[in-house]
């Protein structure tokens, strides 16, 4: 054909003509010049021309015809390239002769990281690639470049030590001892500026190997490659074992990712063929210039409209106004689901709540979201470990005691639920419901049924959400809860959950999000803790325990977290003013919808009201503001969730703010911002 440069535009409808997974592509080009076909020709030619039997390390043929793609150090700012199953050849002849005339670009690191390399220190930020790294394209448990991107920094096994590491999509990591009867070992160490990793011994003996190549006209045997990482560059994470599909079967299979290509090796393919490089030359022009990235929805919520107080003088459940949502999961797993309100009752009357996924409880069945007039906002999260993949009904509802009057003001239904990759965030969920627990001692100790483990990528972040019906013997006492990740401080340390009875014991629900950054990889213990206030006695009912992760990039979404252990600080002002410290971004796709909750220890003046609203971009979220709490003989912590719908693509600004009735104050001490959206994949 023509050796005119294609289009990129050309690029898109070629790629759409490919078959997916593993299979080679149904259109085929000739190496688009000399130096191409020289490269191509030296180890990939004896295995077309059946001379040899072992692994491609290009492909049959190009997929693509010749392209330009911008190169900052290349004449006019382009440069030739040309993909293959395997890899990408780069005319790099403008500064180098042969063979480094023709370079394969870092195009694992690129799908890794999602920097598009353009130029020798320039790039271009992307969505790393979720493609699975070998195997079956549709298979669901295969690790991928992003899971590959978790283990990174995963520190070299020993010398000569073997290697039982298994590995899977979510980058857990753990020892196979049945995997030592492979024999395979570490056999090479490569230790260079911000690599530091062994190479497998069968990736190293390939590295190393000699066989026929094509060279001068002629067959020759002689070193496969001109030098051990002349095709792959140094390996960029260890070698784990994977349970992967291949050809619709699921076998145990080595991967190791290096620079410029991942390696597999599977113990029971025929000799040659053990050994393999991976379709990167498929995967990277896919992800490169194929759809844009997909978002999947993990986050809903919904406000009710602002209006005059609902009353309700019934013991029978019927639904909340407002507070019902529609829902669909990406994939199987957990749900957080959060009621916030305005509420009170009278007389000390009673006021529960409940929510149903497609008519059924949530756990805990049913929770006291307050037994007192309306003095602020309460909050209670139920949770389900199990939601099916698909469409759901979520709704809110509420019965008051027999002979009580119960009352709402503004109020939000919010739901979240767990990406269906690691690399995008986690959710694990606990719960307890039974006869109310209690506390006289001032030594922390653990909250029964309230501890969980998360798995997270590096430096990963998680708000952790403790929601309890509560109380104590007097309105002197009071109750501390705190959190720990691995036996180590959240932010804030510990806080004032809650205080007194107002003079009885009447239950009420208290919620606050403590958070944790810069997590290691692997897996963490989360711990919540309280202690009493003797000779006080703290009481708790009815909990749940929901720990959400984030990766530690904005542009992945999911949640954004800001905390502040502080001393108590006031507001006098009849104006909105921000809260200090209450000021975080979030990066969204198109059409998100963003739930925004403050939780914090907060009281007011005799006779005073703190009122609180949440900005985005400067505009306010639903509800328009809300009275956070009012002056009553009892404190403790508050929390209500805020909504936005339709958020355009981008980042955007999160800011609360708050006022108090004139001539009296308002008063915060340790709080949380927790900001959730969609993830973007």
């Amino acid at each position: 054909m023509s050796q005119r440069v294609l289009s990129i535009t050309v690029l898109v409808v070629l790629l759409s003509l490919s078959v997916a997974g593993t299979g080679s592509s149904v259109l085929a080009f000739s190496p688009a010049t000399a130096p191409f076909e020289r490269t191509w020709a030296r180890t990939d030619k004896p295995v077309a021309d059946m001379a040899v039997s072992r692994t491609w390390m290009w492909g049959p043929e190009a997929n693509t015809g010749p392209m330009s793609e911008p190169y900052v150090e290349s004449p006019g700012g382009q440069r030739i390239v040309q993909y293959f199953d395997k890899s990408r050849m780069e005319d790099n002849s403008y500064r180098a002769t042969a063979p480094w005339d023709v370079t394969n670009g870092l195009l694992v690191v690129e799908l890794m990281t999602g920097q598009v390399q353009i130029g020798d220190n320039q790039f271009q930020s992307h969505i790393p690639s979720q493609a699975n790294v070998g195997g079956d394209a549709n298979d669901p448990t295969g690790p991928s470049y992003t899971t590959m991107a978790m283990v990174r920094q995963a520190a070299p096994l020993p010398d000569g030590a073997t290697i039982i590491w298994r590995l899977n999509r979510n980058g857990g990591v753990w020892n196979d001892p049945a995997l030592a009867a492979m024999g395979v070992t570490a056999a090479h160490r490569v230790n260079v500026p911000n690599l530091n990793h062994q190479v497998a011994s069968p990736f190293w003996a390939f590295m190393n190997s000699s066989g026929l190549v094509w060279e001068n006209g002629q067959l020759k045997n002689t070193s496969l490659f001109e030098s051990p990482f002349y095709a792959t560059g140094y390996p960029v994470t260890e070698a784990y074992w994977a349970n992967i599909k291949v050809g619709g079967v699921y076998k145990d299979v080595l991967m190791q990712c290096f620079e410029r290509r991942c390696l597999t090796y599977t113990p029971g393919n025929p000799a040659g063929w053990q050994v393999e490089a991976g379709n990167v030359g498929q995967h990277y022009p896919a992800w490169r210039y194929g759809a844009q990235p997909t978002t999947e929805e993990t986050v809903w919520a919904v406000a009710a409209p602002s209006g005059p107080p609902i009353t309700k003088s019934t013991s029978s459940w019927e639904s909340i106004p407002g507070l019902q949502k529609t829902i669909h999961m990406p994939a199987t797993g957990p749900v957080a689901i959060t009621i916030s309100a305005e509420a009170g009752t009278s007389g000390g009357g009673r006021l529960h709540v409940r929510a149903l996924v497609d008519g059924g409880a949530a756990n805990p069945s049913d929770a006291i979201l307050t037994a007192y007039q309306i003095v602020g906002v309460h909050s209670f999260t139920f949770v389900l470990d199990t939601v099916t993949a698909g469409t759901h009904v979520v709704e809110a509802q509420w019965l008051v005691d027999s002979g009580h009057t119960a009352s709402m003001g503004d109020r939000s239904l919010s739901i979240a639920a767990a990406p269906s990759n690691l690399a995008t965030g986690g959710l694990v969920t606990r719960w307890a419901h039974g006869a109310a627990i209690s506390n006289t001692s001032n030594s922390w100790t653990p909250v029964p049924d309230m501890s969980a483990s998360i798995t997270t990528v590096n430096g990963a972040n998680l708000a952790i959400s403790v929601t309890a019906e509560s109380f104590t013997s007097s309105s002197m006492g009071r109750m501390w809860v705190r959190a720990r990740v691995d036996g180590q401080p959240t932010t804030p340390d510990d806080v004032v959950f809650a205080q007194g009875n107002a003079g009885g014991t009447q239950w009420r629900s208290h919620s606050m999000t403590f958070s944790a950054k810069g997590l290691s990889a692997g897996s963490h213990n989360v711990q919540i803790e309280w202690l009493g206030d003797p000779p006080y006695t703290a009481y708790m009912g009815d909990r749940t325990l929901a720990v959400h992760a984030s990766p530690a990039s904005a542009s992945a979404g999911v949640l954004t977290t800001t905390s502040v252990t502080s001393s108590w600080i006031n507001t006098g002002s009849t104006s909105w003013a921000t809260i200090p410290n209450m000021t975080a971004s979030i990066v969204t796709p198109a059409g998100s919808t963003v739930a925004i909750r403050l939780s914090g220890e907060v009281d007011a003046s005799i006779g005073g009201r703190m009122f609180v609203r949440a900005l985005v971009d400067g505009q306010p979220a639903s509800p328009s503001d809300v009275m956070f709490v009012a002056y009553t003989d009892w404190g403790g912590t508050r929390a209500f969730t805020f909504t936005v719908t339709n958020v355009t693509a981008g980042t955007h600004t999160v800011e609360m703010q708050w006022h108090a009735d004139a001539g009296l104050y308002a008063t915060i001490g340790d709080r949380t911002l927790t900001i959730m959206g969609w993830p973007t994949h």
